[in-house]
């Protein structure tokens, strides 16, 4: 994570204060100071839905690295009766993050979260799953600034 490229990881814990301490301690033993290349942690689960069980993403958390300390902040939680994502965050350093990269206001990149949103859940609900045609998608949504779904 350190060498400044984008890396996905997968830990097996319960939730984010069990993946931190199993992070910190032996025989992983990832010092404090690392985990400012880490900014985010989605803790999923198996839950009963209509009868079935489903993987859920419950929570996506924000993780704040600050000189001996390691805390986090929950930016998204699942709603188990609706079966849907809230925002649950006031304040976010990584969208601060992302809007200063860009030089967007904060506003703006609420905006482009919502855009890429609404691409995600149209490539669910047109059944596009394999990666050409998802990269068809995203390459086109990046030529424009939008994508429309051919209904």
């Amino acid at each position: 994570m350190s060498t400044g490229h984008t890396t996905y990881s997968t830990l097996h814990a319960g939730g984010v204060e069990q993946a931190i301490n199993r992070l910190t301690t032996n025989p992983i033993n990832v010092p404090v100071a690392m985990f400012g290349a880490l900014d985010l942690m989605i803790i999923q689960q198996l839950q009963c839905i209509g009868g079935r069980m489903v993987r859920r993403c419950i929570t996506i958390d924000e993780i704040v690295a600050e000189k001996n300390d390691i805390s986090y902040n929950i930016l998204y939680k699942w709603n188990p009766v609706k079966d849907v994502f809230r925002k649950v965050y006031k304040e976010s350093k990584i969208i601060n993050d992302i809007a200063y990269s860009h030089g967007w206001t904060t506003e703006e990149t609420l905006n482009q979260i919502e855009i890429r949103k609404e691409i995600l859940e149209g490539l669910l609900k047109h059944g596009l799953r394999s990666s050409d045609e998802i990269t068809s998608v995203f390459e086109e949504f990046a030529k424009s600034g939008s994508y429309e779904f051919e209904e």
